[in-house]
């Protein structure tokens, strides 16, 4: 394949809570001669030094994570990736949750299900679809942009934190008296 072929290629990042659903998604994702998986989690703690490690141009993340705010996360990464488009997969299809998906800076919603053709569509949609980004001026830019890695990180633990006590709450919710 020539580096004509590859650059043409959609890199794909993956975040499911199932690890099955990740590696039956890469596989898929191999398979298309114009898509390449990124990377995979199967949380969202550590995804935007993921992101920064492995060049992607779609994100595609579960909406129903369990124990995390998926919505929040679509939220931080559009404000420290603007330039990734995201596809949500959702098995939720509840108009106001979509809705929501949406505002935070997801370019599609699509149901999560055995009809795979859709995602895949979904994908190369979003993913050809990529603004040409604008040269970053040092003068516009300044130093700024660390500054932003770091808020948006400081606003990611603030979301792990808030979804551990989430989970502590619920799990001493349900102990005997």
């Amino acid at each position: 394949m020539s580096t004509l072929e590859l650059a043409k290629k959609i890199r794909v990042f993956l975040v499911d809570d199932e690890p099955g659903a990740c590696s039956l998604m890469r596989f898929i994702l191999e398979a298309e001669s114009d898509m390449e998986a990124a990377g995979s989690r199967t949380k969202v703690a550590g995804l935007l030094d993921d992101l920064a490690q492995h060049p992607t141009d779609v994100l595609l993340i579960d909406l129903t994570l369990r124990g995390e705010d998926a919505i929040e996360a679509i939220r931080v990464v559009k404000l420290a990736r603007p330039e990734i488009r995201i596809v949500v997969l959702s098995g939720c299809m509840d108009p106001k949750v979509l809705g929501r998906a949406r505002e935070a800076g997801a370019s599609v919603c699509v149901a999560k299900s055995f009809e795979i053709d859709a995602t895949l569509q979904a994908i190369r949609n979003a993913g050809t679809s990529l603004p040409s980004p604008a040269p970053a001026s040092k003068d516009r830019l300044g130093d700024r942009r660390g500054e932003d890695t770091e808020r948006v990180r400081s606003e990611i633990a603030g979301v792990e934190a808030a979804a551990e006590h989430q989970a502590s709450e619920a799990t001493s919710s349900h102990r005997a008296p």
